[in-house]
């Protein structure tokens, strides 16, 4: 009987342990946390056309603030939201989409910050932009 309660806590906690490291993180109390944005067009001069997904669900997570510190090597950009410590979630995709205005041209910076769990992220990518796609109707033969 010890050896099967033995086994079911190992399973248990190694369930219990199991993340999504996609999933942003944020604690029991709820708060402020990243979430990935990527590109939405090619950088236009001083300008950054950008978007930011995330899961929510009405008040379980709002979207907060863009955040933007420029160096001479590199642009960070962040997208924050709050976390509702009272609202359950539910995987519902919002975009929170805004031009960015650096105070210097991108040029050849680094674009960083669009992957809190990979620092390394590729941030140049652009995103397709899929309320473009669905309002196009496909054409078949």
């Amino acid at each position: 009987m010890r050896l099967v309660a033995a086994v079911f806590l190992i399973v248990l906690g190694a369930c219990g342990s199991a993340t999504d490291s996609s999933a942003p993180h944020v604690d029991d109390a709820g708060g402020d946390m990243e979430v990935m944005w990527r590109l939405a067009s090619e950088p236009q001069g001083s300008e950054l056309e950008v978007r930011a997904e995330f899961g929510s669900s009405g008040l379980c997570r709002t979207f907060k603030k863009w955040a933007v510190d420029e160096s001479s090597s590199e642009v960070w950009v962040q997208a924050i939201v709050t976390q509702s410590s009272t609202e359950e979630c539910t995987d519902d995709l919002v975009m929170e989409r805004r031009t960015i205005r650096l105070e210097e041209p991108l040029g050849t910076r680094r674009l960083t910050g669009c992957d809190s769990n990979n620092v390394d992220a590729s941030c140049d990518m652009i995103a397709p932009d899929e309320t473009a796609e669905a309002a196009e109707p496909s054409e078949r033969s």
